[in-house]
Parts: structure tokens; C-alpha cells; sequence
């Protein structure tokens, strides 16, 4: 008896389809790393162009230096001074009104916005002169019995502004 086993021939797939879906995944990747650099590519102009129409449109603003801040503040203080002896305004008046010129000047030459802090903010900043002086306006600003030499105030704040450093 002859025993034999007839070998089938080995299964074979068809390389072609798989070198097709190869060639579609590398095409679509490649397609979509082009996209991504192309959109890049644009958006850098879109902002290049952008900073540019705005440096144009922009008027360069040059900021005063802190002697011309210092002097444009203290002739705000001799106004204010003028005005109260004049009598064109009250000792309450004067005294907010010296708050704000003294906020506004820390503003403008540090940057902190001075003008928005409480008394208790002020006591936060690493300058006693701040919280001190804008201390001595609290009672006499908000007070119904303004009780304040406003001369000394527009005094010592002067004083203040002319020590800025």
C-alpha cells in the first residue's frame, strides 16, 4: 500500500494590493504633513503681516522721563495749591483730588496701578511713602468734618514727588 500525501501548492496571496493600500497610506500621511506645513506657512505670513499693519497704524508713544513726570506732577500740585487758596475749591475736594494726583503719578512711573488700591493694597507695595502719605488723605477725603492742614499735605507730597527716585 502506497501511502502518499498529495501536497497542495502553498497559498500565495498577491503582493500587488498590499504595495496599493502601502502606497495610499504613505500618500495620504504625506498629504496631510504638506497641509499642515503649507497652513503654517500662511498663518506665519497672516501674522507677519498683521504685526506689520499694526507697527504702522501704531504712533510711537514716547514716555516721558521721570524728571519730566516728576515736574509735569509737582506744577499739578502748585495748581491744585492755587485753587484751594483761591478758594475755587473745598478742603475735602482738594484732599481727593490730591489722592488721585499722587495715585496717577505712582502709576506713571512704576506701572502700578496705584489709582485702583485700597489703603490696605498700598500697604503691600515695598514704598512706606505710598502708604503713608495716602494714609494722611483717608480721614480728611472721606470724613464729613474735614479735618486736615491740605497745605501741608500738598507739602509733604510734593516733598514725596521731588524725592522719587
Amino acid at each position: 500500500m502506497n501511502f502518499s500525501v498529495e501536497l497542495q501548492k502553498p497559498m500565495s496571496f498577491a503582493v500587488w494590493p498590499l504595495i496599493l493600500i502601502g502606497c495610499l497610506l504613505l500618500a495620504a500621511v504625506l498629504f496631510v504633513i504638506i497641509r499642515k506645513i503649507i497652513a503654517d506657512n500662511k498663518r506665519r505670513q497672516m501674522e507677519k503681516k498683521l504685526l506689520e499693519e499694526k507697527k504702522k497704524r501704531e504712533p510711537v508713544v514716547v514716555k516721558p522721563s521721570l524728571q519730566e513726570l516728576k515736574n509735569q506732577y509737582l506744577a499739578k500740585l502748585a495748581q491744585l495749591e492755587s485753587d484751594f487758596l483761591g478758594g475755587k475749591i473745598e478742603s475735602r475736594d482738594a484732599y481727593e483730588e490730591l489722592s488721585n494726583i499722587f495715585r496717577t503719578f505712582i502709576y506713571d512711573a512704576t506701572g502700578t496701578p496705584a489709582h485702583k488700591y485700597t489703603l490696605y493694597d498700598m500697604r503691600g507695595l515695598d514704598k512706606p511713602i505710598v502708604y503713608n502719605l495716602v494714609n494722611n488723605y483717608y480721614a480728611p477725603e472721606f470724613s464729613k468734618d474735614t479735618k486736615g492742614n491740605i497745605i501741608e499735605s500738598i507739602d509733604f507730597t510734593k516733598r514725596a514727588i521731588f524725592e522719587w527716585n
